[in-house]
């Protein structure tokens, strides 16, 4: 387990670059990205990455969630999504036509390196409610390489770059977002859907 992890540790020299280097982007190697699970984005998100100069079309677009995706999740994350037509819709990174992230670049990481959006930051933990716990998102479903692995919490944790308090942190900030933002939600995902 041990050399194992070793193989997803950043060098100072990964930490300087102007892409930001990722335990996922290591774990593109070995399996596709989490990426292409869909990435959620709050409206902060979407405000620091329009100040890099990327225009909302660009990025964003609304994925439509089904009953299935949506059973089980908080009520703050389900009122956050928008209903069009009987379909339900969540703000989402777009993908390229090979799956990756549109900020994926080939071979040196996101270019949005700290400004990633939250969720990026986040995965693949989760903060439990009623414990206020991290812990790994989804465990049945195992998506993360390192998860599915049976990486203890803590060293998972550590191999994205983050503590429990910046994933509570994170956590906190998304569920804040889900709950102020509803109504500028509806207002992008209807000017995507152009209806």
């Amino acid at each position: 387990m041990i050399n194992y992890l070793n193989n997803f540790v950043k060098s100072k020299e990964d930490m300087n670059k102007k892409t930001s280097w990722h335990t996922c982007l290591k774990c593109k190697e070995i399996q596709k990205s989490c990426c292409t699970l869909g990435v959620s984005l709050t409206i902060p998100d979407i405000e620091k990455i329009q100040s890099l100069g990327f225009k909302l079309e660009e990025f964003a677009e609304p994925e439509e969630w089904y009953e299935d995706d949506i059973e089980g999740c908080e009520d703050w994350w389900e009122s956050s999504m928008t209903k069009v037509n009987n379909k339900m819709f969540r703000l989402h990174l777009k993908e390229k036509e090979d799956g990756n992230c549109f900020f994926l670049k080939p071979g040196e990481g996101c270019i949005l390196g700290d400004d990633r959006p939250l969720h990026c930051k986040i995965y693949p933990f989760w903060v439990d409610e009623k414990t206020n716990k991290v812990e790994y998102d989804d465990p049945d479903e195992k998506h993360c390489h390192f998860h599915r692995r049976g990486t203890p919490l803590k060293e998972g944790i550590k191999l994205v770059n983050e503590t429990e308090e910046t994933i509570k942190e994170y956590f906190s900030k998304i569920k804040a977002d889900c709950i102020k933002n509803k109504d500028r939600y509806k207002e992008i995902i209807l000017r995507l859907l152009k209806k």
